[in-house]
């Protein structure tokens, strides 16, 4: 019932029970309900009460509310004073975010995997000097015996070096060896393509080379010991240089696996690459793409001060063939490349060509004898087949000269520094962008491999602003179309900026958290969408209130006031507004920020502080909705008559667009109350059962599609964030091509199964602080450790035989799996086999030796001479298993690696077997080690095993916490146990439906997944909170019926104009590049609808058939539940059977009688003749939400 009319209806129903009851007489008079009639005077009591009674209400709003109808300027500059002194202070005290890194802070902190994992992190971090006394290194140190370089420089120079006081000669040494790549190790050098001549080594040959006279004025450094002649510019000049002559020159240097590359495919499946054209194509395309002005400063450059050539399949056939460049290939060149391979292919499968098998140092690599000289040449063939031929190709292909089919992908790798990767920035983004950049004839770049997604993730983020600026675009136009008012439009975004700068600088300065990840990024949307939200809401319940109060009491004259409420009732509406808006809004406000905040339990740190500052952002919005919104509409109800519709009065509202506007604008209220006044309510209580049971169906299946097929994936592969779609050549080259190429699956990062890797020497702690991925503490070394002694040699020896014998243990050979290196492995018994060997060079002190365990002091010089080999063959990174030394060369750390039969991709049950069965045989094992090696532990490349349990179980936690607070809210809001049932029962199907859809979809519970599923609490609750409070509060408490009429028809505009707002901001994003915001974007607008479906079908439905009825907040007999705590005066008021109910058919009115204050006992019923009629007061009870 709405306005004056209830109370028309109310009294001439009296009157009409009078006249009935006079007629009936008092035979009657027990069977029937009769309402009482009021006289006329009572009438004018009535009245006049109603008078005193809006006087004192206008006389009591409070010092808050006198100066937000009085002054509400006031209120908007102090908020707007604070929101600008906020701001300030973040942009002076504050750095800005850094988004270059958006995969930063993506890991587990605080278990013990991951306790480990960081350990090991930290380990590596510290193994990077050499003979340095702040980190450990792999190699022990020479000083006196180190690797020296054979320097030859013209005769001048030499004098003039002669010249040079020695300190002077050894700081310029060091000044090229850094240039050059900071060698301190030979490893190190080898690296910057510098090979020494090791005296060290019993295995090296010196070579005799020529130095062509094109490089005679140049001071150069020679490798006497490579595969080739190569020639590097110590001062790196930018300038000079032309191309690349292969008759002349090799490559400068081997490819790495941290060099930036690109992968060329044919557009045509079944077409090989293997043509001319597509070579010529492929040679042309990539001259092409590296054209750019940035390209010369960041290249590496070999003789003549030339940017050196790509490491690529046309500049390979072109240099086999003695050709200049690649345009200069032709068909017999391809002829007599394609029988070289198909000579050479045949030992690489068989892993009989080796990577150093061109040096002349046959016995440390152990190099095939039998092998073509052809196939070991320089290197060449190795490094073609193993960077860049597929592997398919290589070992799977048909290689007989003239049909060759099988080369479907080949990788191009740049010359480029590692340290210059970022500078590939504006390379990539002038020239590897679009489809047509990327394609020449048959050939296109398919996969990218810069490493530098983050800059262009963070690059594409300011880009893709515009489409977060179209959603809210969106957002303002709906509202302001709703509202009718451009001022509050503008208000509601200041209020969510104001929100979200507050929550920044809580967040940065007051809680001091220096680690703001990208997913906070994602609170803009979230915000954009309450703020709607409320605006709408909160506007909704201000006309509402503001028609209730507009009710003309019985037998008062109706005045037409020009604006309602006028302005001596401005406080009264303002205040009554406000307090209504605020359980309302509370309760949604409340329950979402519950929902960000329930995410701080998980244990992955960017999303710990994505629950911090989103839930703050969610707290500011609330704290703003309920201060600045109110006085931006108290401010435009007084000062704008009109915002875009004029008054139909006046002389604007004859010109023809502001006739459209108006005629536009009845036509959508006239088609929203058919809608939500007839089909939607008909729909809701005549065919309750129908969504009702729909509703469930669709539940059901969303449960089997979580459950069953296709389920919950989790990551896998090492993805653990990813950056753009899955069609990205960033994504392509990281999910799909990389594995075709051999040098991939077999390097450190990319190996195909787990290591079993144990550390002994340090304590696996994590002292970082978790809330920052950069702190990770410090390495804390275990005191006492003694790795040398007698003890420990014998218990390593048994303890690497029991870890062998295990379960998850693979047995391979140990050339395969770490290089030859008998420690890496823990090949003890092979170690002790190589000290036992013949003594052939006088100078070999490891050999000869019968005993084991041996001295100590042996056994320690024995091991760095193992290593020093290791090294010299294979190089030894920081990644690499075996002994860590310090700056005195006395080991410290001992990392034993063994080979395991569970691959890298397995999926998560088979990792959690793995680990807690290999972590309960290597603890038993060491629970028995003498002292010093107890405190080792077992560790392996986990980091996805760890972010998916760390996932699982903080989805887990953080969704049942959020469920778990929203049931308090609603339970202490609606104070009934029924309804809270009912909504938490909603809540708990719109969870399951979207989860359902995201598997369905094809999503993984990644990082953002897992918060988007937390959140979904504190999104669907608003819908049903708002309906569950219009339902109590709805005049007609003994009929479900009709209190769910009241809520649906005075809520469901509202509530769906508000679910649109958030849908659109969520389809704004999908045209974003970037994978976050689509994502984002999608799930938006799931559980907008999905909310928006189950709020209105299903929880009025059940409201229907099950809803509470009574004022005292009773139980049905259906439960067993208690009754609700009820106030004392519904409960006296119950009890006194002031209650009517008149029913004709289907036709349902309710009457609320409450006496007055000198009354206390039963209502009694008097005809016109009685001199004392009982005194009642006739109240409609209505909803202000």
């Amino acid at each position: 019932m709405r306005g004056g009319n209830a109370s028309s209806s109310v009294d001439e129903s009296a009157e009409t029970g009078s006249e009935n009851g006079s007629g009936n007489g008092s035979g009657n008079g027990s069977e029937m309900r009769r309402l009482p009639v009021v006289s006329c005077e009572e009438r004018l009591k009535n009245i006049e009460r109603r008078r005193h009674q809006r006087e004192k209400e206008q006389l009591n709003i409070g010092w808050y509310f006198w100066l937000l109808t009085n002054y509400p300027s006031i209120v908007i500059a102090l908020c707007l004073i604070v929101t600008l002194v906020i701001g300030a202070i973040n942009a002076i005290y504050t750095s800005p975010p850094d988004f270059s890194k958006p995969a930063k802070g993506l890991e587990v902190r605080g278990t013990e995997l991951a306790t480990k994992l960081i350990s090991w992190r930290k380990l590596i971090q510290f193994t990077e000097g050499y003979c340095s006394s702040k980190t450990l290194s792999t190699v022990p140190c020479q000083r006196a015996q180190s690797s020296t370089k054979k320097v030859v420089r013209l005769p001048q120079q030499q004098s003039s070096q002669r010249r040079q006081p020695k300190k002077k000669q050894r700081r310029n040494s060091r000044k090229g060896r850094r240039r050059n790549g900071g060698g301190r190790t030979s490893r190190q050098l080898r690296q910057n393509s510098e090979v020494n001549t090791t005296t060290a080594s019993t295995v090296a040959v010196t070579m005799t080379t020529t130095i062509p006279s094109s490089v005679a004025n140049t001071t150069l450094v020679v490798n006497t010991t490579a595969s080739s002649l190569r020639y590097y510019d110590v001062t790196h000049e930018s300038g000079g240089g032309g191309e690349w002559n292969f008759t002349e020159e090799y490559f400068c240097q081997d490819p790495k696996p941290e060099h930036a590359r690109w992968v060329f495919e044919s557009n045509d499946d079944d077409v090989t690459l293997w043509t001319l054209t597509s070579l010529h194509s492929m040679c042309g395309l990539q001259r092409r793409l590296l054209d750019h002005p940035t390209y010369p400063s960041m290249c590496n450059r070999g003789a003549e001060s030339k940017c050196c050539p790509t490491v690529s399949l046309p500049n390979f056939v072109a240099r086999l063939t003695g050709r200049a460049t690649c345009d200069d290939v032709t068909t017999a060149d391809m002829t007599y490349v394609a029988r070289l391979v198909s000579e050479c292919a045949p030992f690489y499968c068989a892993g009989r060509l080796k990577r150093r098998c061109w040096d002349a140092r046959s016995d440390a690599v152990e190099c095939d004898v039998t092998i073509p000289r052809n196939c070991t040449d320089h290197n060449s063939m190795f490094t073609l087949f193993h960077y860049v031929m597929d592997a398919s190709s290589v070992c799977g292909g048909r290689w007989n000269g003239s049909d060759v089919t099988s080369l479907r992908r080949t990788m191009v790798f740049i010359p480029v520094r590692p340290q210059h990767d970022r500078h590939l920035l504006p390379l990539y983004l002038d020239n590897f962008v679009t489809s047509s950049q990327l394609r020449s004839g048959d050939v296109i770049v398919t996969a990218i491999d810069f490493n530098i997604e983050g800059y262009v993730f963070a690059h594409q983020l300011t880009n893709d602003v515009i489409f977060p600026a179209i959603a809210g675009v969106l957002v303002m136009g709906i509202i302001a179309v709703y509202t009718g008012s451009i001022f509050i439009t503008l208000m509601s975004f200041v209020a969510t900026g104001a929100a979200m700068s507050l929550a920044y600088f809580l967040y940065k300065i007051l809680l001091g958290l220096s680690f703001f990840p990208f997913l906070n990024l994602t609170a803009v949307l979230v915000m954009m969408g309450l703020s709607a939200d409320n605006v709408i809401l909160y506007h909704n319940i201000w006309n509402t209130t503001s028609s209730d109060d507009a009710i003309t009491p019985p037998g008062a004259v109706p005045v037409r006031l020009r604006r309602q409420p006028p302005r001596h009732r401005l406080g009264v509406v303002a205040k009554t507004t406000w307090h209504h808006a605020s359980k309302s809004l509370g309760v949604t406000g409340i329950t979402t920020g519950v929902a960000f905040f329930a995410n701080v339990t998980s244990q992955v740190t960017a999303v710990k502080c994505f629950a911090v500052y989103t839930g703050l952002a969610v707290l500011c919005n609330l704290l703003f909705a309920l201060t600045l919104l109110p006085a931006a509409i108290v401010f435009h109800h007084k000062h704008f008559s009109f915002s875009y519709l004029p008054p139909s009065d006046s002389k604007m509202s004859t010109l023809l667009p502001i006739r459209l506007l108006t005629s536009l604008r009845h036509q959508a209220d006239k088609l929203a109350n058919i809608f939500f006044n007839h089909i939607q309510l008909l729909l809701v209580v005549r065919f309750r059962w129908v969504g009702i049971v729909t509703c469930v169906c669709v539940t059901a299946s969303a449960c089997y599609v979580i459950f069953g097929s296709p389920g919950v994936r989790l990551p896998v592969g090492g993805n653990a964030f990813q950056y753009f779609s899955s069609d990205h050549p960033f994504e392509r080259y990281r999910d799909v091509t990389r594995r075709h190429f051999r040098f991939a699956n077999q390097s450190q990062a990319h190996q195909q199964m787990l290591p079993i890797r144990v550390v002994f020497g340090l304590h696996a702690i994590d002292q970082g602080d978790h809330r920052d991925p950069d702190n990770l503490g410090y390495l804390k070394r275990v005191m006492g450790t003694n790795i040398t002694s007698r003890v420990s040699q014998r218990w390593l020896r048994g303890f690497c035989r029991i870890v062998r014998s295990s379960k998850y243990a693979r047995v391979a050979d140990v050339d395969g799996d770490g290089g030859g290196n008998p420690l890496n492995s823990c090949q003890m018994e092979k170690f002790e086999r190589w000290t036992q060997r013949p003594c052939v060079n006088g100078g070999d002190k490891c050999c000869g030796m019968h005993e084991f365990p041996m001295a100590p002091h042996r056994f320690d010089q024995c091991v760095k001479e193992a290593v020093r080999r290791i090294d010299l063959v294979n190089g030894v990174t920081r990644y690499s298993p075996g002994p860590r030394f310090d700056n005195k060369n006395i080991i410290r750390v001992l990392v034993l690696e063994f080979p395991s039969n569970v691959s890298v991709n397995a999926d998560y049950v088979t990792m959690k077997n793995f680990y807690t069965t290999m972590n309960d045989v290597i603890g038993k094992e060491l629970s028995r080690a003498p002292q010093g090696l107890k405190e080792g532990w077992f560790v392996s490349e986990l980091d996805i095993y760890s972010l998916q349990d760390g996932l699982l179980r903080g989805t887990i936690s953080s969704l049942g916490l959020s469920l778990v607070v929203a049931l308090v809210v609603v339970m202490v809001t609606t104070l009934n146990v029924v309804v809270t049932s009912l909504a938490c029962m909603t809540i708990a199907s719109i969870i399951t439906v979207v989860g359902g859809l995201m598997c369905a979809m094809g999503w993984e519970l990644n990082v953002l997944e897992s918060i988007t599923i937390s959140i979904c609490v504190g999104l669907s609750v608003d819908f049903t909170a708002h309906f569950a409070i219009g339902y109590l509060l709805a005049p007609h408490k003994h009929d479900r019926q009709r209190r769910v009429e009241h809520a649906s028809t005075r809520l469901s505009g509202a509530i769906s104009l508000a679910a649109l707002t958030t849908f659109m901001a969520g389809a704004g994003l999908m045209t974003s590049r970037v994978l976050a915001y689509q994502r984002f974007g999608a799930f938006l607008m799931m559980v907008m609808t999905t909310s928006w479906l189950y709020s209105t079908f299903f929880f009025l439905g059940l409201l229907s058939v099950r809803g509470p009825q009574g004022e005292r907040c009773s139980i049905d007999a259906w439960t067993c539940l208690c009754c609700c705590c009820c106030s004392a005066d519904v409960t006296a008021a119950s009890g006194s059977g002031a209650m009517k109910r008149s029913t004709t058919g289907d036709e349902h009115t309710t009457t609320m009688l409450t006496e007055t204050s000198s009354m206390r006992g039963g209502v009694q019923c008097h005809h016109h003749q009685q001199q004392h009629p009982q005194q009642l007061e006739i109240i409609e009870r209505s909803t202000l939400i």
